[in-house]
């Protein structure tokens, strides 16, 4: 199938993690900031390999990731960067999966979190 055809068609995303979905590139000067590696480095590390043959192997980048989502400004833009690759793969319906316990690294609790992601949900 024609993949702009498919691009098109209304999706719906049943079980779509915080955690590893945003784009590097949309918290790119955040990341660096927070980083002792270059960008190309975070990225080689964060990307799951095509041979990927279990699921210990696709769960590796996961530290990496959360590592960079443990304040409510990047929590809030990862969300928000979520929906807007959604509305461009024309993602009518999703379900954004996320374990508050896993942003708490640097102090913030359940509450400022989940407020966290749904104030990125909702921004414009």
């Amino acid at each position: 199938m024609n993949p702009k055809i498919v691009k098109k068609l209304p999706k719906v995303e049943l079980h779509c993690h915080l955690g590893g979905s945003y784009n590097i590139d949309s918290l790119n000067g955040i990341i660096m900031d927070q980083s002792d590696i270059s960008l190309s480095n975070f990225k080689a590390k964060a990307k799951i390999q095509s041979t990927c043959s279990s699921l210990d192997e696709y769960l590796q980048p996961f530290p990496l990731l959360l590592k960079h989502l443990q304040t409510e400004e990047t929590l809030e833009m990862a969300a928000y960067d979520v929906l807007l690759q959604a509305a461009d793969e024309n993602i009518i319906y999703i379900e954004i999966r996320f374990a508050p316990i896993l942003h708490c690294e640097k102090g913030l609790d359940f509450n400022a979190i989940i407020r966290a992601v749904l104030r990125g949900i909702k921004k414009d």
